[in-house]
């Protein structure tokens, strides 16, 4: 299944006489489908970033109702027989008919699922309905639950057992939180049910402006008896789609003035994913479907939403001439970041009353508070205003690299940043970023591969390069080493920078420093169970260098030791961090890649006196492979013991290929992180 996501066609346009073309691409990250979350599916919401979020605010929205199917709802599917030979007779629940319809006119979309509940196993999952929708532009409908027993049809649909639970906001990944699932608890299910419901939500995103996006799954990770997805298009307006995994084309038809288009899959086994994966990789084929012609059409929309147009206010002047005074164009650019991050509250679009509008961003100045739409616009037009030069960016932290074999759609972005260009050097600054320090050039961004800079003449994906910062985290050990039957004193200390220093930092400030002294005190209780701490814990933030450090100090009884059957005593020194840092995988054999964390850099150094000496060789070795470089070197020095270990990940992803090369040499690696020594 891994080849499915290079599977697909680029460019290929169909005419029909209904004058609708269509194209085909990959996962994108914001439709409405049905989607697994462990063994349970739920219906997933239109999850729209604050980038669109930004103005969503309609008339009638937030309904939850119950009623019958709207008129335009094709013929309703019933199935009260199971297929003869399941797509997968071993799962605890089947999928006996996903079926979606939408009329793109009525913006309006009508779901229909049959779920059998195959064993006694698959009673808990079946019986938990939750369906999300955004109150804020969605209105849903319900038109039945039931169960289907043999030849009764058992009515589950109580209006007021429904409840409703609005979810959080992720202001740091720009994620608005307005999603609402409405859950429903059926009880008396058994084995052999099936679970049939069906409903309608009504209403989109109006920041998307009546731009279609949409995906029509193939494959879930259960097995499916039959999809199908009914598509009703209003000509003369153009649509295009592209194919993932699958060469599945949609029979087409005309009803009441619409196109129709229809989608059907039959006897799908299911497909689970091996965690785990990147979050650019979906090994389900899939089809996407787009308004967006190409890049120009999605950059058209963005300037709409994004360009920063200002009059500045005096407020507005008067902090961006404090600015001026600086020195060095850096120090205006990185203050204006700090400004907008720190002093400006990030909110979600439902916390924002003017959300239906665009403000500008001398009026956010003035109110103190906005969405990432809102912050982006404001720190771009600070900029511009210190003659810096500076551009909103649409970037996929999902996607990444990925996004460019893709179909230009606004839907495959879930975040924004600034493209900020000083002495001939790019930066990408997150306008919502949490305790990040320092001048720009030692801030740090994501690997997002590539953007679309919101800018009059863009046309295509810009390319983002690495960030030259080497986010980093050093961890040394000082031992004072005394006798066999005496404690020995160490002193720890960790020095963070970049990414590093901002999630460290984050840490000490959200985290009472009681808890953090018992985390970083059980960290060494693995390797000196009766280790106790011999002072407080010390840190320090250099913000200058975005660099933050912590000491702690701790004395060891028994750091020697010998078990009844040896003669001499031995002491060891772990490598902790680095051992944390390298990812063991469970499986040992992949046919999908294996998600890495990257860029990841860790470093353990030790320093061990001992008066007596150390009985130890100097030795060097070095592991590369084309996923992490690993280094451990150890040397004597009169009588200190001094090791390095290293271990830096130099890609995001195993390839299946490369896996049993990744496994045995990270094998190897992991029988070096430790150090020995046994006593003369």
């Amino acid at each position: 299944m891994f080849a499915h996501r290079c599977v697909y066609r680029v460019g290929e346009e169909i005419s029909h006489y209904f004058q609708t073309v269509f194209f085909y691409t990959g996962t994108p990250i914001l439709p409405r489908l049905l989607k697994s979350c462990g063994h349970r599916f739920f219906l997933a919401a239109l999850t729209i970033t604050s980038i669109i979020a930004a103005t969503s605010a309609p008339a009638q929205s937030g309904k939850l109702s119950v009623a019958p199917p709207s008129s335009w709802v094709g013929p309703i599917r019933t199935v009260r027989t199971p297929a003869a030979q399941p797509a997968d007779a071993t799962a605890p629940l089947r999928w006996l008919l996903y079926e979606r319809q939408i009329n793109v006119k009525n913006d309006e979309q009508f779901f229909h699922l049959i779920r059998q509940v195959a064993t006694r196993d698959g009673i808990q999952e079946a019986s938990h309905i939750a369906i999300e929708y955004v109150p804020s532009y969605e209105s849903l409908t319900l038109h039945w639950v039931r169960i289907l027993r043999g030849t009764n049809a058992l009515n589950r649909l109580d209006f007021s057992r429904i409840q409703t639970t609005q979810r959080s906001v992720d202001a740091a990944r720009f994620v608005f939180g307005g999603e609402q699932p409405a859950s429903l608890l059926i009880e008396g299910v058994q084995p052999g049910d099936l679970i049939d419901y069906a409903y309608s939500i009504q209403g989109s995103n109006p920041a998307l402006r009546g731009m279609f996006c949409a995906k029509v799954p193939v494959q879930f990770d259960e097995p499916v008896d039959r999809f199908v997805t009914r598509l009703l298009w209003p000509p003369p307006r153009k649509f295009y789609v592209q194919n993932h995994g699958t060469d599945i084309y949609p029979a087409t038809g005309y009803t009441n003035g619409l196109v129709e288009y229809i989608w059907t899959a039959n006897a799908v086994p299911g497909l689970r994913g091996q965690s785990p994966m990147p979050s650019w990789f979906n090994p389900r084929p899939w089809v996407q479907l787009t308004e967006f012609q190409n890049w120009s059409a999605v950059n058209k929309w963005a300037l709409g939403l994004l360009a920063p147009t200002n009059i500045p206010s005096s407020e507005f002047s008067q902090q961006t001439d404090e600015w001026k005074k600086l020195t060095r164009p850096e120090d205006g650019a990185a203050a204006a970041l700090r400004f907008v991050q720190e002093q400006i509250r990030s909110v979600d679009s439902t916390e924002n009353d003017s959300s239906n509008t665009l403000t500008v961003p001398s009026a956010i100045l003035t109110r103190r508070f906005g969405n990432s739409t809102d912050k982006t616009r404001l720190l771009v037009a600070m900029l511009r205003d210190l003659n810096i030069e500076a551009y909103p960016m649409l970037v996929s932290a999902k996607l990444k690299r990925t996004i460019s074999d893709l179909h230009p759609s606004a839907d495959l972005f879930d975040h924004l940043v600034v493209e900020v260009t000083l002495n001939n050097q790019n930066y990408f600054l997150d306008p919502v970023g949490a305790y990040e320090r320092g001048p720009i050039n030692v801030r740090s961004w994501p690997n997002y591969g590539y953007g679309l800079s919101i800018r009059p003449e863009t046309t295509a994906l810009t390319v983002i390069p690495p960030c030259p910062v080497d986010s980093k985290t050093m961890v040394s050990e000082y031992f004072d080493v005394q006798g066999f039957d005496q404690e020995t004193g160490v002193k720890i200390v960790t020095i963070a920078d970049g990414a590093d220093a901002k999630a460290l930092r984050e840490h000490f400030v959200m985290t009472p420093i009681e808890q953090i002294e018992r985390e970083y005190l059980r960290a060494q209780e693995d390797f000196y169970p009766r280790i106790h701490s011999t002072s407080p814990i010390e840190f320090s933030d250099d913000q200058e260098n975005n660099r933050f450090q912590v000491t702690s100090s701790y004395s060891i009884p028994g750091f020697w030791r010998r078990r009844p059957e040896e003669a001499n005593f031995h002491c060891q020194f772990y490598s902790f961090n680095v051992d944390s840092a390298m990812q063991k995988p469970v499986d040992s054999i992949r046919s999908m890649p294996m998600a890495l964390d990257f860029p990841v850099h860790q470093l353990f150094h030790v320093e061990a006196n001992w008066r007596t000496g150390w009985p130890v060789r100097p030795d060097t070795q070095r592991i590369q492979n084309p996923a992490f470089i690993f280094n451990r070197t150890m040397n004597i020095v009169g009588t200190n013991l001094i090791a390095d270990f290293e271990y830096r990940s130099l890609s995001d992803a195993v390839m299946p290929e490369a896996f049993p090369a990744y496994v045995r040499q990270l094998d190897t690696a992991s029988q070096s992180l430790g150090c020995t020594v046994v006593s003369y």
